[in-house]
């Protein structure tokens, strides 16, 4: 995502809400489908903390 906004990692940590993040808040299934894919998923990607993997696992079930 840094990349594409050409901005570093932690820029985008800091300032970058993708729209799906408050759809799923709204709808109030973001803390839900984030612990079923933390219990799905246990190991974090290389280079990534277990927190921003799921987030990245969750962001691309947004775009199937």
């Amino acid at each position: 995502m840094a990349r594409r906004l050409n901005n570093t990692r932690a820029v985008c940590r800091r300032c970058y809400i993708h729209p799906g993040v408050i759809d799923a808040w709204n709808d109030q299934t973001l803390q839900l489908e984030l612990q079923a894919l933390k219990r799905r998923y246990p190991r974090p990607f290389k280079g990534l903390d277990i927190d921003e993997t799921i987030v990245l696992r969750w962001l691309n079930t947004l775009e199937d």
